[in-house]
């Protein structure tokens, strides 16, 4: 029986936090593609801004936003005594592959709204596949 209530606790926990976390993402891939579509980044190479101090400077604060949400999802997990010690990894290094992973996907785009639907849709489906897979492993019998 326990097997049963651990598989459907990590099943509410990945379909959360997976919805949360291609949420975030698709804010980050929106600002991107709206930035590129308006000539903002343009705007701002003229005005003498180097291309590696505007990717830098953003990849600071969508990081400290990614870190923001991560330090709620630990939190969460530590509050509920949830044994997840392993996780604190994977979240934690989650947005050194996120972010630069958007960051090329959102050169695919020309409109905002497809970018956030790719990007909502792939990451969701993502999150849930792979993190299933995972725990169906952890759990399964030798």
């Amino acid at each position: 029986f326990r097997y049963y209530v651990d598989g459907f606790s990590a099943g509410v926990i990945i379909f959360v936090t997976a919805i949360a976390y291609s949420v975030m993402i698709t804010t980050v891939v929106s600002y991107l593609v709206t930035e590129r579509i308006q000539g903002l980044k343009h705007l701002q190479e003229i005005s003498g801004m180097q291309l590696k101090a505007y990717w830098v400077g953003n990849f600071i604060v969508d990081f400290l936003k990614m870190q923001l949400t991560i330090a709620t999802t630990l939190a969460l997990f530590e509050i509920f005594e949830m044994n997840v010690t392993t996780a604190w990894i994977t979240y934690l290094v989650f947005p050194f592959g996120a972010l630069p992973f958007t960051y090329i996907t959102s050169f695919m785009f020309s409109v905002d709204s497809a970018a956030q639907t790719f990007t909502m849709f792939f990451h969701f489906l993502t999150f849930c596949i792979l993190s299933t897979v995972s725990f169906a492993l952890r759990l399964s019998p030798d």
